[in-house]
């Protein structure tokens, strides 16, 4: 399903903020040739905060929260410069030679943070 959305419900109560964002990029033609398709994945982030003063804000968030994988993006094969023309790689180059190997951009691991905020 060629779909792209996002989704981030919020809650504050008080002093306490939450957010959790959901994103979803369906399966996808790799470039304008359609030379193959790359697999849908699936997102998900937790934000939390909280509001000590008017002035003072700690904030944690979760990255990749149940550390999904998916392809971003991916380079053309044959090293540089042709990793940089993915348009130019097309279908019957991959039926030529299909155990080429080509490098991708996955999404990052899950990741945490915690933040301090002051407010001058």
């Amino acid at each position: 399903m060629k779909v792209i959305f996002r989704v981030s419900p919020t809650y504050t109560s008080g002093k306490f903020y939450s957010s959790l964002d959901f994103s979803y990029m369906g399966k996808r033609a790799a470039n304008v040739p359609n030379a193959f398709e790359l697999p849908a994945y699936k997102q998900t982030n937790l934000n939390l905060g909280y509001n000590l003063t008017s002035k003072l804000q700690l904030q944690a968030n979760i990255n990749n929260l149940f550390n999904q994988l998916g392809v971003m993006g991916w380079s053309a094969p044959e090293g540089f410069p042709a990793a940089l023309d993915r348009q130019g790689f097309t279908k019957e180059q991959l039926n030529a030679n299909p155990n080429v190997v080509y490098s991708t951009l996955s999404l990052p691991a899950r990741a945490y943070f915690i933040t301090a905020t002051y407010k001058f």
